[in-house]
């Protein structure tokens, strides 16, 4: 399957997303994280309905990868390499999931994603949220 979804992935839309405007990044990051969060609760539905998950997924690991052109630090920069690292992370979970044993990687996927929220909405909590995430990875 996960081949299956790195294919589908790039056949999508990513223009779908709105263009980026200056001084919306937080706000627009924000909604990035909702979306994402809204298709993996549609994708756990599905699982437990027994239906196929993998467009919702697909739909979150697209949102998910918008995130690091979002934050607001140079490319280079160690909290950019974190995150990067981090949003592969999750992308590779979530294209491993498919059957209800997967629920709690989806769930840990979500808190996850809850966590970059929560580090958006308190910028002095970005560094530390995520810094250590990407350190509990390694």
């Amino acid at each position: 399957m996960a081949i299956a979804l790195h294919h589908r992935e790039r056949d999508l839309d990513h223009g779908a997303l709105p263009a980026r405007v200056p001084g919306l990044a937080p706000v627009l990051s924000l909604l990035v994280v909702d979306e994402a969060l809204e298709s993996l609760a549609l994708a756990g539905t599905c699982i437990e309905d027994g239906s196929d998950p993998r467009p919702h997924l697909l739909s979150a690991m697209v949102r998910v990868r918008e995130l690091p052109s979002l934050l607001p630090v140079p490319p280079g920069d160690p909290l950019a390499v974190n995150f990067a690292e981090l949003i592969g992370y999750i992308c590779r979970q979530l294209s491993h999931i498919a059957e209800p044993a997967s629920l709690s990687t989806l769930a840990d996927m979500c808190d996850l994603l809850r966590e970059i929220r929560c580090a958006w909405v308190t910028p002095p909590a970005a560094t530390a949220i995520l810094s250590g995430a990407a350190r509990a990875l390694s």
